[in-house]
């Protein structure tokens, strides 16, 4: 679906990544978006976050990812 968005897209916006978007639909087909708001996984975690862990000796346990 065409979306037009007017803006700065969030930090961790990419090339084929799923977003929320909040706008209306135009007569045109064309969404119009107010808010764009990127989506991750439930593993997603800030590298800062990571960061912090690894810092503090936390250790990942399998089927965990830390970006």
């Amino acid at each position: 679906m065409p979306v037009e968005y007017v803006g700065l897209l969030p930090d961790l916006f990419r090339e084929g990544q799923g977003v929320v978007t909040h706008g209306r639909l135009g007569s045109d087909g064309i969404f119009r978006a107010e808010r764009v708001l990127a989506r991750h996984d439930e593993n997603y975690m800030a590298p800062e976050v990571a960061a912090a862990l690894k810092a503090a000796g936390y250790e990942e346990h399998p089927g965990e990812k830390a970006y």
